[in-house]
């Protein structure tokens, strides 16, 4: 888990940027007896009402992009450069040509399957997961 935050962490440093801002948010808010850190200069001069709903939406955006990375584990794709190599990797799934430069997918039966340089044979159910579009040229 925590190897991961730090994959996380390391990709997207305007998280952790982000999530520094706001532990100093939330540290800055507590007292101790007369003994206080004070607010994060930013936060001086925002009503009272207006810091807490800031902080509380940025802690759903910190767990909306978690929970976003959580789904980039899934979107793994592998492309292969001969179709008999993508069709051993997936038995049961169809393999497609995917076009990289155009985001679409071409089935066998299309006249652009197979050509093009920005392009590999991968697994139709990959396709799919990283949202790449099926292409609707040529279909008959």
């Amino acid at each position: 888990m925590v190897t991961s935050m730090e994959q996380f962490l390391v990709r997207h440093p305007e998280v952790a940027l982000l999530l520094v801002i706001g532990a100093g948010c939330w540290i800055g808010s507590f007292k101790i007896g007369t003994f206080s850190l004070g607010p994060v200069e930013g936060r001086r001069h925002l009503p009272r009402s207006l810091n807490r709903e800031t902080i509380w939406l940025f802690g759903v955006g910190v767990a909306l992009m978690f929970g976003l990375a959580a789904t980039d584990a899934r979107a793994l794709l592998t492309p292969f450069r001969y179709e008999d190599q993508a069709q051993r990797h997936c038995p049961a799934d169809t393999v497609v040509w995917l076009n990289f430069k155009k985001r679409k997918y071409y089935f066998n039966s299309q006249k652009l399957y197979g050509s093009g340089f920005h392009g590999s044979f991968v697994c139709l159910e990959e396709a799919g997961r990283n949202l790449y579009r099926r292409s609707l040229l040529g279909l008959r």
